[in-house]
């Protein structure tokens, strides 16, 4: 496996506390999951494969190893990654859409693409790259998405969210 086959979810902070916890911040396009093992990417470019003890909240990461755990804060810039076959697995057992490079479709036409999804602890955000060049979001609940079909995501009643 190669660097380029990663996918960072996230970064972890510069300190370690008493019991052995590092902050993590997500990457916005992360899902909460429960990691069980991760790849660390250190600014050195190397890469150690850990084992995540706990997860409090997706803020404060407990990983096996002490000693990773504290060159990771030290670093103070490493990546948490996984593999897209893992993304890939845990979307599957979660029942996830991955609506990344989806067509988006409006008022007759396709207007855009999915650049990315987010979660944003109520229903999942579709990150849309309009044919002009600029972005709008547009949440997955049935107000505003008519239906997916195939490759495609029929919207409707975003004329608002067009003029923002």
């Amino acid at each position: 496996m190669e660097i380029s086959d990663l996918i960072a979810i996230g970064k972890l902070g510069n300190s370690v506390d008493s019991d052995g916890y590092i902050s993590f911040k997500p990457n916005k396009i992360f899902q909460s999951f429960s990691l069980q093992y991760v790849f660390l990417l250190f600014t050195d470019h190397s890469v150690r494969y850990v084992k995540i003890e706990d997860n409090l909240n997706d803020k404060m990461l407990k990983i096996d190893d002490l000693e990773i755990t504290r060159a990771a804060a030290e670093d103070g810039k490493a990546l948490v990654m996984l593999a897209q076959e893992d993304i890939t697995m845990l979307l599957d057992e979660h029942n996830i859409q991955d609506y990344a490079g989806m067509k988006v479709h409006f008022a007759d036409s396709i207007i855009g693409q999915v650049k990315e999804t987010f979660f944003n602890n109520a229903q999942d955000i579709l990150v849309v790259e309009l044919i002009n060049g600029n972005e709008i979001m547009i949440p997955v609940v049935d107000h505003y998405v008519e239906q997916i079909e195939g490759n495609v995501i029929y919207t409707k009643n975003i004329e608002g969210l067009m003029n923002l």
